[in-house]
């Protein structure tokens, strides 16, 4: 391949970059912006539901554990039900945009 052939592809790849940075710069980016915001709040919201109801179901067992002498038994069994809920919990908050 040539070095014209190679600053053809370059120029071309450029122009096609140009035209993608123009189609971006015509679109409403109040409405853009906004619908980052919203995914960001899911994701937000959907590893925050999981990792607290997992941390939670494990304190539970843990003082479960304490009470009643079965270190570690309580705490692994309530670390899969949180684990469990929280899949639910992420599950139910999906719901909308998985139809």
């Amino acid at each position: 391949m040539s070095d014209n052939d190679q600053d053809r592809q370059s120029d071309d790849k450029l122009k096609e970059l140009e035209k993608r940075l123009e189609r971006f710069r015509k679109t409403d980016d109040k409405e853009d912006l906004r619908q980052l915001f919203r995914s960001l709040g899911l994701v937000t919201s959907l590893g925050a539901t999981i990792v607290i109801s997992m941390v939670l179901a494990y304190f539970l067992g843990a003082f479960l554990d304490q009470k009643f002498r079965t270190h570690p038994w309580m705490s692994v069994i309530c670390l899969f039900g949180g684990v469990a809920f929280g899949g639910y919990t992420a599950y139910k908050l999906l719901g909308p945009y998985l139809k």
